[in-house]
């Protein structure tokens, strides 16, 4: 064999953590797509609408993302986030 069995749990470890740092990196970087938000209101009609190319961030009843603007938009209470 040409790896030593100390060699061979040290590369798959090295993968592991880089493909690990990899997805992590990828998941926190913007999408490049342009996508719409809107926020409705409870009877369907909408209240506001954003343009942007960033990933929404929920944090437990509060939810926020960068507008187009570079502005941070946050938005309390009840919401449903879909992604079509």
């Amino acid at each position: 064999m040409w790896f030593s069995n100390k060699k061979m749990y040290i590369f798959i470890i090295i993968c592991v953590v880089f493909l690990l740092s990899f997805s992590i990196f990828i998941h926190n970087t913007p999408s490049m797509k342009q996508r719409v938000k809107q926020l409705y209101d409870s009877s369907g009609k909408i209240i506001r609408e954003w343009n942007s190319k960033t990933n929404i961030e929920d944090n437990g009843g509060t939810c926020r993302f960068l507008n187009d603007k570079g502005c941070t938009v946050i938005i309390s209470g009840t919401f449903i986030i879909e992604e079509n």
